[in-house]
This record gives C-alpha cells, sequence and structure tokens, in this order.
C-alpha cells in the first residue's frame, strides 16, 4: 500500500520490535507459566495451628454449626483447586487449603455422628435457656445432657481418646448447661426464701427444704463437672445459708409459742412436744453454724434453757406429788429414774443440766450455751 510505514515515531527505526503493552520492553510476550513454583513446599507449624484453631470455628473456639461447615468446605475446596492450578500441587496455597479442607471434614464427621448430634441439641436448648420465658424444662436439659454424657462414655469404651477437640467442646457446653441450670434453681429458692419471710406465710417447711437440696444437687453435679464459682454457683452457698437462717427463726418461734403454751395450768404441750421442739432448734443451729451463718446462736440457746426448765420443773413436780403422796416405793424408783434420765437427755441434746440427786423444786440449770459436741 503506498504510503505505509510501520507505526512509530517520526524519523525513528521502522523495524524494531512491537513495545509490550503497558512496559516499555521490547520483546514478545512469554509463555504463561506459575510464578514462584517450588518444586515441593511444606506447611510450618504455626500454619498449622493457625488452621486447627480458626478453621471451622468461632471466636470462643466452639465449632460452627454443621451447615456453616459444609459451606466452608465447599469454599475451601474452590480454593484448593484454584492454588494447584496457579501455583501446582505441591505449593504452600495448595497444601494450606487441602489441610483447611482436612480440617473442617473432621469437624463435619464430628457434627454428624450421635455424640455431635447429641452435643448440638444440647446447644439449641441452652440458646434458648438464655432467653426470657424459656420454655426449657429441667427434664429437657437433663435429659440432654445424659444424652451427651452416654455418648461420651460410648465413644471412650470405642477407644476415642477422651481429651479431644470434640469431647472437650461437649464437656464445656454440659458444664454451661449446669451452670444455667443452677442459676434456675438459685432464681426459685430465693423467690421462695423472699416469701418464705413474709408473715404469715404459707410457704412450708418442707417446700424450702426441697428447694436447698435441688439447689445443693446441682452445686454438687456443676462443680464435679468443672464449674467454677464465676461460672454461677457463687450465689449457691450464700441462699443455703439464708435458708437456714429462715429455718432458724421459724424454729425458735415455735419453740417459744410452745414453751408460753406449756407455763399455762393444766396445759396440754407433752413433754415430747417440748423434746422434739428443743431438738429441731438445736439441729438448725448445729447446721446454720456448719454454713458459717451469722451468730444468733444466744437466742436459740436461751429457748432451749427455757424449754429445759420448763421440762424440768414438771418432772420435779410429779416427782415432789409422789414424794407427799401415799405412792409405793416402786413409783418413785420408777419416777426417779424417769427424771434422771429426763436430765440425760437434755444433755446430750447440748443442755447444760447440773450433776446431782433428786430434790424437790425448781432445778437450776445451766443457762451458759455448750461447747459443741
Amino acid at each position: 500500500m503506498a504510503a505505509y510505514r510501520q507505526p512509530g515515531v517520526l524519523s525513528g527505526l521502522t523495524n524494531a520490535a512491537p513495545r509490550e503493552s503497558g512496559t516499555l520492553v521490547r520483546a514478545a510476550t512469554s509463555t504463561p507459566t506459575p510464578v514462584g513454583v517450588a518444586s515441593k513446599q511444606k506447611l510450618s507449624d504455626n500454619d498449622l495451628e493457625l488452621i486447627r484453631s480458626t478453621a471451622g470455628r468461632n471466636i470462643d473456639g466452639s465449632s460452627k454449626p454443621l451447615p456453616d461447615l459444609l459451606y466452608l468446605r465447599g469454599i475451601h475446596l474452590q480454593r484448593k483447586a484454584a492454588g494447584i492450578r496457579d501455583y501446582g500441587p505441591q505449593s504452600w496455597a495448595a497444601l494450606f487449603e487441602q489441610a483447611t479442607v482436612d480440617q473442617l471434614s473432621e469437624l463435619i464427621e464430628v457434627a454428624q455422628s450421635p455424640y455431635g448430634k447429641a452435643a448440638a441439641q444440647l446447644q439449641a436448648l441452652v440458646e434458648e435457656m438464655r432467653r426470657p420465658g424459656s420454655a426449657v424444662t429441667d427434664k429437657n436439659l437433663s435429659d440432654a445432657i445424659g444424652t451427651v454424657l452416654g455418648e461420651e462414655r460410648r465413644r471412650q469404651l470405642l477407644g476415642s481418646p477422651a481429651g479431644d477437640s470434640g469431647a472437650s467442646e461437649a464437656m464445656v457446653l454440659v458444664v454451661e448447661a449446669m451452670s444455667l441450670s443452677a442459676e434456675r434453681k438459685n432464681a426459685a429458692l430465693k423467690q421462695l426464701l423472699d416469701r418464705a419471710e413474709l408473715p404469715g406465710s404459707p410457704v412450708s417447711d418442707e417446700q424450702i427444704t426441697t428447694a436447698v437440696q435441688e439447689v445443693l444437687g446441682h452445686e454438687r453435679q456443676r462443680q464435679l463437672m468443672g464449674g467454677s464459682e464465676a461460672e454461677g454457683g457463687s450465689g449457691a452457698m450464700e441462699l443455703v445459708v439464708r435458708a437456714s437462717e429462715v429455718f432458724a427463726d421459724r424454729k425458735n418461734t415455735a419453740l417459744k409459742k410452745l414453751i408460753e403454751k406449756a407455763k399455762v395450768g393444766g396445759s396440754a404441750v407433752t413433754d415430747e412436744q417440748l423434746r422434739k421442739g428443743v431438738q429441731e432448734v438445736l439441729g438448725v443451729e448445729r447446721q446454720r453454724e456448719l454454713l458459717g451463718g451469722k451468730n444468733t446462736g444466744a437466742e436459740s440457746m436461751g429457748l432451749v434453757v427455757e424449754a429445759a426448765k420448763v421440762f424440768m420443773d414438771r418432772k420435779g413436780a410429779a416427782l415432789a406429788k409422789l414424794y407427799d403422796s401415799d405412792a409405793s416405793e416402786a413409783q418413785i424408783k420408777q419416777a426417779t429414774t424417769d427424771y434422771e434420765g429426763a436430765k440425760n437427755q437434755l444433755r446430750q441434746m447440748g443442755v447444760a443440766i447440773p450433776e446431782g440427786g433428786v430434790k424437790t423444786g425448781s432445778l437450776k440449770i445451766d443457762s451458759r450455751p455448750p461447747k459443741n459436741q
């Protein structure tokens, strides 16, 4: 064609090689090949630890739900294929993605096992329990925990290591579930005690006792599973101590009323009722001291001593009547034996009864609280 020439600057060379687009190199484009390919690369320990601690896991280290794991494995399979295509099958990128896929596959296998399904069910119940007005019952939670623990025992019998990641996560979940259940029991006991402390409360001793037993039972289980004070158990013993103080107030009040009735002439209060009232007061007082309750023992022991005086005055008066009557020697001997037996019973209950023979009139009783026996 007329007037044709190679493109370029006027008066420049017309037979030079064309420039590479975007560069100053006058050379032909090289054949595409993977860049930076080594014959065989290797993942470091840090790489493997990173994969183990993050792949398929939440921020807190727990495993992601099964649908998320399946989705992530598909993504990393695609990345692995891209790494092989761009850098080769033994490149760092391909090996890293393969290790990630292996980690996700392991988590998926655990999630799809009976053990994983049981843990997932327990996780769902735990999440539901955290919501206000949850309908999850104690039986629902207990059954789910029992299923997880049963599957864990089965895994161990089949040779699975007790300390693997799946087992560790499930046990953490069990402890969390127990802590939530303990919090629920604590709240129930607190509400019951609030009602019990009101004047004329219909809350019975049996209701409080049952609630205390449930709180203590859950607290023991939670601690046996590795729970700490920071995980919900710190208020349990405080509530138990408070319950013991409610019991002490109730038993003291009941014994005080019984003593007042017993002092009235011709009272229908029996010796057995007085003895039982004293035993209940002393029993609650010892429990409260063991639990570290506040020191109100002086009031309890004062009532015990007063009841003991009433009790022994009754025995002494009955014995005095026998002395003043025409009672037989056998009757007097039997009454004396009963009198001394009553003193011994009171001593066994912790009341300081002085030694000495039988005499008429009121028996002097030491009002000092006895030492714990």
